[in-house]
C-alpha cells in the first residue's frame, strides 16, 4: 500500500512539473483535474469552471489516494512470488501502463 501511495505522490509531482515546463495553464489545469476526481464521489455539480473549495481539493486527494493505495495492493499481490529484480521490471511497466 505504501508503494501505491508513493507512487501516487510520486505521479502528481512530476505531472505538476511537466504541466509547468510545458503550458503556462497552471493552476487552471490542476484545477480541473482535481474537479474531475472529486466529481467521482461529489457528483457532477462540481465539474463546472469554478473556484475550487477545500472540500474539492479533499475530495480529489482522497480519490487519488485511494485509487494508489487500490493499485499499490494489486501490484504487491501480483509481484509477491516473483524475485526483486523481475518484480522491479513487472512494477516498472505496471506504473507506467496505469500513467497513459
Amino acid at each position: 500500500m505504501l508503494a501505491g501511495v508513493c507512487g501516487g505522490i510520486v505521479a502528481t509531482t512530476v505531472q505538476l512539473l511537466l504541466w509547468g515546463l510545458f503550458t503556462d495553464a497552471l493552476p487552471e489545469i490542476f484545477f480541473r483535474d482535481a474537479r474531475l476526481a472529486a466529481a467521482i464521489v461529489m457528483g457532477a455539480r462540481v465539474l463546472p469552471p469554478a473556484e475550487v473549495s477545500v472540500a474539492v481539493m479533499a475530495a480529489a486527494s482522497a480519490v487519488h489516494l485511494a485509487l494508489s493505495a487500490i493499485y499499490g495492493l494489486v501490484l504487491a499481490v501480483l509481484i509477491a512470488p516473483l524475485d526483486t529484480r523481475r518484480a522491479l521490471r513487472v512494477g516498472a511497466v505496471f506504473g507506467v501502463l496505469l500513467y497513459v
